[in-house]
Parts: C-alpha cells; sequence; structure tokens
C-alpha cells in the first residue's frame, strides 16, 4: 500500500514539474515574439520603401546599374536597381523613421 502512495506522489510530482516547464516554455515564447516585434526589421528603417506588398526596395546605398540590351537593337540600355528586401529582414545599417 504504502508503495502504491509512494508512486503516486511521485507521478504527481512529475505531473506539476511538466505543467510548470510548458508554463516557462509559453512564457519564453511570448516573450520572443515581443522582442521580434521591437526588433529593428526593414519596415520600420528610413531606407525602406515600401511596395505595397511584404516586399520593398532598400535606399541604404546607391542602386546598381545592370547595361542591357534589348533583343531587337544594338544599343545598351541603363537600369538601376536596389536590392529588393522583405519587410521582415534586417541588417546592421538599420535607421529609425
Amino acid at each position: 500500500m504504502e508503495n502504491k502512495d509512494y508512486e503516486s506522489q511521485r507521478r504527481e510530482k512529475n505531473i506539476l514539474k511538466d505543467k510548470k516547464t510548458l508554463s516557462l516554455d509559453f512564457s519564453a515564447k511570448e516573450e520572443s515574439e515581443k522582442s521580434l516585434e521591437k526588433f529593428p526589421v526593414c519596415k520600420s528603417c528610413r531606407y525602406f520603401y515600401d511596395a505595397a506588398s511584404s516586399w520593398g526596395e532598400c535606399h541604404r546605398n546607391a542602386p546598381s546599374p545592370l547595361l542591357y540590351s534589348p533583343e531587337d537593337k544594338e544599343i545598351l540600355k541603363t537600369l538601376v536597381l536596389w536590392p529588393s528586401v522583405n519587410e521582415d529582414e534586417w541588417c546592421g545599417e538599420w535607421r529609425a523613421i
């Protein structure tokens, strides 16, 4: 009889311990999600230009030129491209708006 009581108590302790650990895991997840909201990402950067979606252009540096020749012509044309970035990306050059 005593052996059953001991086993029951041990199981209850393990269940309580698991519940406490589970609770801590959820708290840690909530905290990490909150910190991600505060993390400096592209959408909150002064150099980010939104393209009406979750993608935009980074105007931190000068655009990269691209020389191309249309198929039917022999002249070169110039096109400038800004880096395309997702609003949730980040870099070391972030500046507040």
